[in-house]
């Protein structure tokens, strides 16, 4: 199943909406042929770890889990702007 995290900050205008990141998930999975599902962080800051962000704590569990076995994320930024969340993501 293929995760597809996506993320907003309220600290400034974003680049990638919640629509088009989605919409770009939705995508790639069609075009893998995944069943999919969508784990959300609207205005939570990139900086912020599992423990603020619900909906990565969710991704992380459900990967830990064997429930994802891919993630879809339209930019790296989207899951971190801190390398030791990096790092705990290419961990999991």
């Amino acid at each position: 199943m293929l995760g597809i995290y996506c993320r907003t900050s309220k600290s400034r205008e974003e680049k990638y909406t919640l629509e088009t990141q989605k919409a770009g998930g939705l995508k790639c999975a069609s075009k893998l042929g995944l069943d999919y599902y969508i784990y959300e962080d609207d205005g939570i800051s990139g900086t912020k770890d599992e423990n603020s962000r619900a909906g990565l704590a969710l991704l992380f569990s459900d990967m830990k889990k064997g429930r994802i076995t891919a993630v879809y994320c339209i930019d790296q930024s989207r899951i971190e702007r801190d390398t030791d969340i990096w790092q705990v993501f290419s961990l999991k």
